[in-house]
């Protein structure tokens, strides 16, 4: 092939690329708008309370539904459709067992987490079809997916505020997600039925081992950043503060779950395929994405910097106050989060998932001592925020430099 006609191929690949992650983009910021709409009605007219202990039970619940099949869930990206039906499929088998024996477990001890386990299970069942749409490029109906729940919840929360009724919004919300979770299973067994589709559930377990030894405890650990404070503040500073953290929060990562989640996937799936050409298209993807996310994160960090007080304040009040402080203190955290999200996904590609593991390792370590510091000592709200953010943002830098170093050292580490 001629140097004019791999230009012509690259060009259209990066236009490719970039087409794929506006459609991905698209359906994520509609579903976060949507979900933000119902977060303002709750914190205007129902108060800092109910939205903090809403927080509060879907960071429990997510978190459960993120490690609910062990990570298994992952095995569904991959080039071959056909592959990532059956890995669904036993990705599904795994997810019914285990949310038998939580459901068991938790009407012999608990009967009041059930509802918890039941999200779970329904947020796996849709994130596991979501990675199999992702392998087959169908971008539209993973954006339809995200926005339909979300769209549906709206919808209760403003008719339960022009009713002026009370509900429980974590109820409502997880009877949301179980219809679409039925709908999936439903839908997906069907389809193997008629398929006739072959499954050998032993060999996918022991074939995606990497998954459940490394990625697993990876994602525990890294869970004390995603949701420990979300859980840990209401418990410490009441669920009024904890209203006020979760809009600053939720603020805080609307752009990062517009842009990093959206452009992940994608960005995932071109370094895979990139993997299969040369190394300097591995540069070359690299390079491509993280130049439109650093400039991205630039522009956010100004102008987050510049009006979130001004946002915050005339959507929520006045009284809103100690969000918009919050938020500017943990802009550089947004920052740098912007960046490693998509960054993040080069330890999938390369198989590196040991090096994350003791990454995350060390950032849940590093945290959890602070968490255990503060339960002693016991710091302000604000504090906590800044001691969050500081320790965060070292590891995340740390993070954003190994993976930097496995892109552009890739012929002299992997050859």
């Amino acid at each position: 092939m001629s140097e004019s006609s791999r230009n012509i191929m690259k060009n259209i690949s990066t236009k490719v690329r970039l087409s794929d992650s506006l459609i991905s983009m698209i359906g994520v910021v509609v579903g976060q708008l949507l979900f933000f709409i119902s977060l303002w009605f709750i914190g205007r007219y129902l108060g800092a309370d109910v939205l903090g202990e809403l927080n509060y039970q879907l960071s429990l619940a997510t978190f459960l539904g993120t490690i609910f099949v062990f990570r298994y869930e992952l095995a569904c990206i991959c080039n071959s459709s056909l592959e990532s039906f059956k890995s669904l499929c036993n990705i599904y088998f795994l997810a019914i067992v285990v949310v038998s024996i939580l459901s068991a477990i938790a009407l012999i001890f608990d009967n009041s987490i059930i509802l918890i386990v039941l999200f779970a299970f329904s947020f796996i069942v849709i994130q596991g079809f979501i990675n199999y749409l992702n392998s087959l490029r169908k971008y539209v109906y993973i954006g339809f997916f995200r926005c339909i729940i979300n769209l549906f919840f709206t919808i209760a929360v403003v008719i339960l505020f022009l009713l002026d009724a009370s509900s429980n919004l974590f109820l409502i919300y997880s009877i949301l997600y179980s219809c679409v979770a039925i709908f999936l299973l439903i839908l997906v067994f069907y389809e193997k039925y008629q398929e006739k589709t072959v499954l050998d559930f032993s060999f996918f377990l022991q074939e995606n081992r990497r998954y459940p030894l490394f990625i697993f405890p990876s994602t525990c650990c890294s869970a004390i950043y995603l949701y420990a404070l979300s859980i840990f503040i209401p418990v410490w500073y009441g669920l009024a503060d904890a209203g006020y953290f979760t809009v600053a929060y939720k603020m805080g990562f609307f752009p990062i779950a517009l842009l990093s989640q959206s452009i992940s996937g994608v960005f995932r799936r071109d370094m895979l395929s990139a993997l299969d050409v040369s190394s300097s298209d591995i540069r070359d993807v690299y390079k491509t994405y993280m130049k439109y996310m650093l400039i991205l994160a630039i522009l956010y960090g100004i102008f987050s910097y510049l009006f979130s007080e001004w946002i915050i304040e005339f959507m929520f009040g006045q009284s809103w106050s100690l969000a918009s402080t919050i938020y500017k203190y943990m802009i550089p955290l947004f920052f740098l989060q912007l960046l490693y999200s998509p960054a993040s996904q080069l330890f999938l590609v390369f198989k590196k998932q040991k090096i994350d593991f003791l990454m995350n390792f060390l950032f849940g370590s590093a945290l959890g001592i602070l968490f255990l510091i503060n339960y002693i000592i016991h710091f302000s709200l604000i504090n906590l925020i800044i001691l969050f953010t500081a320790v965060s943002s070292i590891v995340l830098i740390l993070n954003l430099c190994i993976t930097y170093r496995m892109v552009f050292n890739y012929d002299r580490i992997y050859n």
